[in-house]
């Protein structure tokens, strides 16, 4: 009898489990359909940083704008050094189309460094004073780390280490 009594709790327990499952697929399936509905998780967490220029850049202030490349990145990174001018290429062709790069600088004093660096390796796109400490708030382990953002805010795509010209192009276009 007891043991009649624990199989039924079982079934039960995996039933409502069940249950439980389906909606969450049937809920997941109507954020899906819905290409507005993003959930956090699949979101770079929101920043504000200050520009070279001074500007203030807010990551969510460009959902259902732009297409946004977020590259963390810093002056004494060789790869990072390396993309640059593909970056620019790829940057000057795509903006009028509606893609943002933010590169964010993550030298130990940024706002000293960059500027000099900039002064023999220039970058066309807008340039944010971030820090090694953001990099450990958004998962960044190695330089460059590259995001690529959808209009809807949803990290399409995660590069850890130089973007090509072809590798950029091939994930901007999936997404205009």
């Amino acid at each position: 009898m007891l043991q009649k009594c624990l199989l039924t709790m079982i079934c039960c327990v995996i039933l409502i489990g069940g249950c439980k499952n389906d909606e969450k697929q049937n809920a997941n399936a109507a954020a899906t359909n819905n290409h507005t509905a993003v959930s956090e998780s699949d979101k770079l967490p929101d920043f504000t940083l200050t520009s070279l220029t001074g500007d203030e850049v807010n990551l969510r202030r460009l959902e259902g704008q732009k297409v946004v490349v977020v590259n963390f990145w810093a002056t004494w990174c060789g790869p990072c050094r390396h993309e640059i001018p593909d970056f620019n290429d790829v940057y000057s062709r795509y903006r009028e189309r509606g893609v943002e790069f933010l590169g964010i600088a993550v030298d130990e004093s940024p706002e000293t460094v960059v500027p000099e660096f900039l002064q023999d390796n220039p970058i066309s796109y807008p340039i944010l004073l971030g820090s090694p400490d953001l990099t450990f708030r958004y998962g960044v382990r190695g330089l460059p780390t590259t995001f690529i953002i959808d209009r809807a805010g949803k990290i399409t795509k995660r590069t850890i280490g130089a973007m090509s010209t072809q590798m950029l192009e091939t994930e901007l276009d999936k997404l205009l």
